[in-house]
């Protein structure tokens, strides 16, 4: 899990605090498909993740963001 209190990201920087979180190498990489603002106040980044550009089935990352930061990130990654 993103640790908000220790490290800050920005919104536009979601995609590589992803990466950098489960190490990922240079062939994985995460394809952004939606994203939803909830009630809250929270916008949900949905990630796909690919490998040597292949889809990875149910291999899916959300960045969770509000006021522009990351506040925390989830999801299934497998290392292939």
């Amino acid at each position: 899990m993103f640790d908000t209190k220790t490290k800050k990201a920005e919104a536009s920087k979601s995609k590589e605090t992803i990466k950098e979180l489960i190490k990922a190498d240079k062939n994985d990489d995460f394809d952004l498909q939606q994203s939803r603002t909830d009630e809250l106040g929270f916008t949900h980044y949905f990630y796909q993740q690919t490998y040597k550009g292949f889809k990875i089935e149910n291999g899916m990352y959300i960045a969770h963001v509000k006021n522009g930061w990351v506040e925390s990130v989830n999801g299934d990654f497998f290392q292939i």
